[in-house]
């Protein structure tokens, strides 16, 4: 089904963005742009989000969604959310942590910008920085904000790395239904909780 072009006929990157059965979208990431679209077309006349992400950034873009919130990874610019506020509105912004920060997601430094994100276990994951890339972090449970670490109970924030002989960035994170694997440039890794 055709639809239209997208913004000034560019290439884009398509990503789809489900909030439930009846609300669907598909996002359409251009050079610095991003514009939304339905079964019906395009949302708005059009609704247009100016972001970071110029046309070669577009296929290293890594993407978690939790019902209407879009967390957004690219190794080099501070993590982004995208929210729904309503049926044709959006909100795009920098993702602000909230509680302790371990050093390794201080988003004040480029170099921990992370790679990757992802959502698992009713956690939020970042991994993959130019600092740490070797290192996952967990937010706590069900807050998405939140990755302190406090005093390491069950459901607080989570840092681990990788232990492997080659230095390899993490470049992506996909869940299962029971792990977590990682992906690097030599090779996948297994990750899941103990009893």
């Amino acid at each position: 089904i055709y639809l239209g072009e997208t913004k000034d006929n560019n290439p884009a990157w398509l990503y789809e963005f489900v909030f439930n059965e009846s609300e669907a979208y598909v996002l359409e990431f251009t050079d610095s742009v991003l514009r939304f679209w339905t079964a019906d077309g395009i949302v708005g006349a059009p609704l247009e989000i100016a972001t970071p992400y110029v046309e070669a950034d577009l296929p290293e873009l890594q993407i978690a969604q939790f019902a209407d919130t879009m967390y957004i990874a690219h190794k080099n610019y501070r993590p982004k959310i995208l929210t729904r506020t309503g049926a044709s509105t959006f909100t795009f912004g920098n993702h602000v942590l909230s509680g302790t920060v371990p050093s390794g997601l201080n988003w004040g430094d480029p170099d921990n910008y992370p790679a990757a994100v992802t959502i698992y276990e009713k956690r939020l994951w970042y991994a993959g920085s130019d600092a740490n890339p070797q290192t996952i972090y967990g937010s706590q449970s069900f807050l998405y904000n939140n990755f302190d670490q406090g005093t390491s109970l069950d459901d607080e924030g989570i840092e681990y790395q990788i232990g492997s002989e080659r230095l390899n960035r993490i470049r992506w994170m996909s869940p299962t239904s029971s792990r977590m694997v990682v992906g690097t440039s030599s090779g996948n890794f297994d990750l899941q909780g103990g009893s």
